[in-house]
């Protein structure tokens, strides 16, 4: 599990997609088409009253006070929302649905979830995933998770029925107090058929194998994050759990996805405001051994199976091979020089060539200097008289690492990337099967981030898109609670904790302002909207590409944006 080897992804802004000649959002006074239900009694969302006003850590606030209790159907464009009630219905309702009609009938019910004997008891608040455009899975904040045959869901909402369950596991052999489901994947190989998820939770009190990690000793609270696959050999078959792995981290998750890219392989995609998550256990191979002697809690690594150097001409393996194999068998590219031995090994172990070395010395001889720089000497920078206090950045390095994991064991960290100078601003899935893309602030704009895999091997970084000058606007936002923008980037939305949401349109090329008093032409301004809601905490936002849902404690609120 060393990430001595993973490779370093960096985040480049592509300079076309920069606006330099950006003027500013105007906050335009035209009234939106606003749609309100009303939620009453048991049609209020389900919450966790001990999430509400017990627990005030730092992973804790984060899981859970930030937790968006309305979810997006992503296969239908996120014109369909979903929430688990407070009698532990699964209901849902289109922008169609709102449009017809305000009264809370127009909520369908999908499922009826088990209610929990002691729901004031309940420490998390209950999650819904769309693995695929025929499944989905429920967590209601026990320790049981359901997946259910969903039909062929629509955008108008109208064709689709009752689920159907399919499965149910309890997992209270691993996490006592409940969990939360963070995300999932479906995959099929021939017949058989793959579900993934990742159940999230933070544990009160660290347990016992987790002392024995020097990194955790100083944290009794530990976000730890189950990563669970579940299998059916056929279509009439039952589902049964296969694989089953642990990650651990002492800091607060940013972002936590699957990402299925081959038969043989899966990747976890983890972001978090501090060190890295690390692995704890694989059923595969078992517990995941420490070195207690190691200061840094780094793991032990095993002895290699071969090792291997090269040079200009050559390249020299030394290893022990069965009396099956023969040399035909034994295949080698010969071009250029070679990152590693066998393909997605990471067993061997590289000798640098003395030669090697000294060739590579010789060419950067003239980047380095035998004088010392003096630390008298000034640097050149912004001064701290020119900060703001929203302009501070977390205290610690914020990263997002991606962990390969074969189906038969092993898994290692192939790529990092540093987010400690971008403030953190949202993610969201732009299209169902991919990942979701990260959105941070470069400056005074906000960038968002596709991380895919264009080529085998090649995992990168790529801008896709900017919000002009949303990063300043962010930044001001002191009392935002959920940041959203809709699959085709058209807006971004802040909704505050309570009262407002503030929504930013992307500029209109097909209309121009100008100045009146000097008669300047100003092509690039944006629109602002202020949306006000009742004086109540907001409790989820979904951005679809026509309009924006919220929801408060007695209402859900749709917003039309087209033609905005």
């Amino acid at each position: 599990m060393s990430d001595s080897a993973a490779i370093r992804v960096t985040l480049n802004p592509d300079r076309s997609l920069l606006n330099a000649d950006f003027e500013t959002y105007k906050l335009s006074l035209d009234p939106l088409p606003k749609y309100e239900i009303e939620l009453r009694n048991e049609s209020k969302v389900q919450r966790s009253k001990v999430a509400e006003n017990d627990d005030f850590t730092l992973q804790f606030v984060s899981l859970q006070r930030l937790h968006n209790h309305l979810v997006s159907d992503p296969w239908v464009g996120n014109s369909v929302v979903y929430f688990v009630d407070a009698s532990f219905r699964v209901n849902c309702c289109s922008e169609t649905d709102m449009r017809k009609s305000c009264e809370s009938d127009v909520l369908k019910c999908r499922a009826q979830l088990p209610k929990p004997h002691q729901i004031e008891k309940l420490r998390y608040h209950p999650t819904i995933a769309f693995p695929s455009p025929e499944f989905a899975l429920v967590a209601c904040g026990t320790t049981y998770l359901w997946l259910f045959n969903t039909g062929k869901r629509t955008v108008d909402n109208s064709e689709s029925g009752q689920w159907e369950l399919l499965e149910e596991f309890d997992y209270a052999d691993i996490v006592n107090d409940g969990f939360m489901l963070k995300d999932a994947t479906y995959s099929k190989v021939m017949e058989k058929e793959f579900v993934s998820c990742l159940l999230v939770h933070v544990d009160l009190n660290a347990k016992k194998e987790l002392l024995a990690i020097p990194e955790f000793d100083s944290s009794a609270f530990v976000t730890l994050i189950d990563w669970i696959v579940v299998a059916r050999n056929s279509p009439e078959g039952a589902w049964e759990e296969i694989s089953r792995r642990r990650l651990g981290g002492k800091h607060a998750l940013l972002l936590a996805a699957l990402e299925t890219f081959d038969e043989s392989s899966d990747a976890l995609i983890l972001a978090s405001e501090g060190a890295e998550f690390r692995m704890l256990f694989d059923t595969a191979t078992g517990v995941i051994p420490v070195d207690k002697s190691n200061e840094n809690g780094a793991v032990e690594e095993p002895e290699p199976l071969y090792e291997w150097n090269q040079n200009a001409d050559t390249v020299t393996v030394t290893m022990k091979l069965p009396d099956v194999v023969s040399k035909s068998e034994v295949n080698a590219d010969g071009d250029g020089m070679w990152r590693e031995l066998i393909k997605k090994c990471k067993r061997g172990k590289e000798t640098v060539d003395p030669e090697v070395a000294a060739a590579v010395h010789e060419r950067l001889a003239h980047l380095t200097s035998e004088t010392l720089v003096s630390e008298a000497e000034p640097g050149s920078g912004i001064g701290l008289n020119q900060m703001e206090e929203c302009d501070d950045l977390p205290l610690e390095t914020s990263t997002l690492a991606r962990f390969v994991c074969e189906k038969d064991g092993g898994c290692h960290i192939s790529h990092k990337a540093s987010l400690s100078s971008h403030q953190w601003i949202f993610s969201t899935k732009l299209t169902p099967e991919s990942l979701p893309v990260v959105c941070l602030r470069h400056d005074v704009d906000a960038i968002v981030w596709e991380f895919k895999e264009n080529e085998p091997d090649c995992w990168n970084a790529s801008h896709i898109g900017t919000f002009d000058a949303f990063g300043y606007v962010f930044a001001s936002k002191e009392n935002r609670k959920y940041t959203v923008c809709p699959p085709d980037m058209s807006y971004v939305a802040i909704c505050d904790s309570a009262t407002h949401c503030y929504i930013y349109r992307k500029v209109n090329s097909y209309s121009e302002l100008k100045n009146r008093k000097s008669g300047k032409h100003l092509p690039t301004v944006a629109k602002q909207f202020v949306l006000t809601l009742k004086h109540e905490e907001v409790l989820g936002a979904v951005a679809a590409v026509e309009g924006l849902f919220v929801m408060t404690d007695s209402a859900l609120n749709y917003v039309a944006l087209t033609g905005c």
